[in-house]
């Protein structure tokens, strides 16, 4: 899998639950969404299209991403603070 980087917000979406128009709705399904999201998906499946829901994809991928956030507040500086992929790695297998 190639490396890349995302930035942005994960919005949750609101799905309605049943209905034909939003008179008709009961409810509401909350879902993460928006264009970064899907962008890290996209990234995450690579070329390959690899198997796995995208809600499971994109756990795993906010999973590596708060990881990496919060390796990289262990020292000062900008990108000489971010972590690799082998320490983000290590870390995620410690808390599973």
């Amino acid at each position: 899998m190639a490396d890349g980087f995302v930035a942005g917000e994960t919005p949750v979406e609101f799905v309605p639950d049943t209905g034909e128009t939003l008179r008709d709705v009961d409810g509401y399904r909350h879902r993460p969404g928006g264009a970064p999201a899907n962008v890290a998906v996209g990234l995450a499946r690579g070329p390959e299209g690899e198997s796995g829901t995208d809600e499971e994809v994109l756990r795993e991928a906010l999973a590596f991403g708060n990881a990496t956030a919060a390796l990289s507040v262990r020292s000062v500086g900008g990108t000489g603070s971010l972590p690799s992929r082998a320490e983000v790695a290590a870390f995620l297998e410690e808390r599973t």
